[in-house]
């Protein structure tokens, strides 16, 4: 009976590495006469930013030698832009290192869940001896909210009688990439002379059109 029952437990242990290896990532593959480093692991911007990180080669081979860039964009979401500046960086010495900047946009569009990772990957000129690196990209939550009254009154310029009320439809609009509560509230009055002003300005400004 003791028997059968590791005969049971080796293959319930076999059963579960059969369904858990596959989603074990392999590791980055990496050449130890190329060296990789970079100035910044992890990229954060809010949408419509972007950043330049430096890709740092160290050749640590014998010989001088040219070094081809490449970016593996078809990992990452689309609102994201990853560039190398410079597709061939040629003749490192040996032992001697090289900086290239890796230029990373993040489009305005673009949403929390669009964050993941980035491979960058290094090779010798014209072979496979590759190494590479993993950039980290994430996306920062931005908050914007926005009010539009242009569409109440003449153009937000509503008259009322003395003691009453109106109920105005206002058009609120969560300009952010985050689901957001937004709270409205009017806690300050305007600057009514300056308004004034300008608005009596530009009436003046037509009546004189219109009298010429």
């Amino acid at each position: 009976m003791a028997g059968q029952g590791r005969k049971s437990l080796q293959l319930a242990v076999l059963l579960t590495l059969a369904v858990f290896l596959p989603l074990v990532a392999p590791p980055a593959a990496a050449d130890p006469s190329i060296g990789l480093s970079l100035d910044s692991a992890h990229v954060q911007l809010i949408p419509g930013d972007s950043s330049n990180v430096i890709l740092t080669i160290e050749n640590n081979g014998s010989s001088i030698e040219d070094f081809s860039v490449s970016i593996g964009n078809a990992t990452i979401a689309e609102s994201w832009d990853v560039i190398a500046t410079e597709t061939l960086v040629e003749d490192v010495l040996p032992t001697f290192s090289t900086d290239t900047i890796i230029v990373v946009r993040l489009n305005n569009s673009a949403a929390i869940e669009d964050s993941g990772n980035v491979t960058i990957m290094v090779s010798h000129n014209g072979t496979n001896i590759t190494s590479s690196i993993t950039l980290q990209l994430s996306v920062m939550p931005r908050y914007g909210p926005l009010l539009d009254a242009t569409g109440v009154g003449d153009n937000g310029l509503v008259a009322m009688s003395p003691g009453t009320s109106l109920d105005l439809s206002v058009e609120v609009t969560n300009g952010g990439n985050v689901l957001d509560t937004l709270l409205l509230n009017v806690d300050s009055e305007p600057d009514l002379t300056s308004w004034w002003a300008n608005y009596t300005s530009g009436n003046s400004s037509d009546n004189s059109t219109n009298g010429t």
